[in-house]
């Protein structure tokens, strides 16, 4: 595999004197399916976001590609974007819309400005919507409003949205805290159907051991901000579950 991502010495300080990321050295390969781990509060989400800088590092190198990107700005930051698809616990739709205008709105960034009026208009962008929302299983819903799915379905709505960027990376950011277990597996097997089918690169955050050992195909561990592991995810023993998540943690098992 070839290096897509790389970070060197990345740093992120929020107000308060908050050291949310300290000194983070990562590279991602091509085609993993990489699962970021740790507490709530522990950088994951910080660092997913420092990827594509819809947070700005406060210091350190973010590499797309073996380009750097961390001083890119305007039309140059934004065709980098477009390599990054993002999926978010709380699914980030529009409740009233349909599920079709929804998947749209993912290639809002390539629209111009009177496509991005009545997206529906577009008969080429209408198909390929529908041809991603067939790939999450959704086809009979393309006319529903999002508010009447479940949490599990518009969450592979988001799955959908993602895929109209074509993008090379999908940043999903706990894409399954908020869902059941059989759920969150579900939704678990089309990220792992694009990573395996598409080659789509998947950074995911998690909180279940059990779908990073189903799904990742390397871990790493964060701890008050600090990388404090990487390795495969068969490598997290008891000890190793300890040190991550505190001596009071219980592993629980989602099949």
């Amino acid at each position: 595999m070839t290096e897509i991502l790389r970070t060197k010495g990345l740093k992120k300080h929020f107000p308060g004197d908050v050291q949310a990321l300290k000194n983070i050295d990562l590279v991602v390969e091509r085609g993993e399916f990489l699962v970021l781990l740790g507490l709530s509060g522990s950088g994951k989400s910080t660092l997913l976001r420092c990827l594509n800088r819809l947070i700005e590092p406060t210091s350190g190198v973010v590499y797309f590609d073996q380009q750097k990107i961390t001083d890119l700005q305007g039309a140059y930051l934004r065709k980098i974007r477009r390599k990054f698809g993002m999926i978010y616990q709380q699914f980030n739709l529009i409740g009233n819309l349909s599920v079709l205008v929804n998947v749209i709105s993912g290639n809002l960034g390539r629209m111009s400005f009177w496509q991005s009026i009545y997206p529906l208009g577009n008969a080429e962008l209408v198909n390929r919507a529908k041809e991603n929302i067939a790939r999450v299983g959704l086809t009979d819903f393309t006319r529903t409003r999002v508010k009447n799915l479940s949490g599990g379905q518009q969450q592979r709505v988001a799955i959908a949205r993602a895929l109209m960027q074509e993008p090379e990376v999908i940043l999903a950011d706990e894409p399954v805290a908020s869902l059941d277990p059989a759920t969150a597996d579900s939704v678990m097997q089309y990220l792992g159907k694009l990573n395996r089918e598409d080659g789509i690169t998947i950074i995911c955050s998690l909180h279940f051991l059990s779908l990073a050992r189903k799904y990742g195909s390397r871990v790493i561990a964060l701890k008050d901000g600090r990388l404090m592991f990487s390795g495969s995810p068969q490598e997290i023993d008891e000890a190793k579950f300890h040190d991550i998540y505190g001596e009071d943690a219980q592993e629980v098992e989602i099949r």
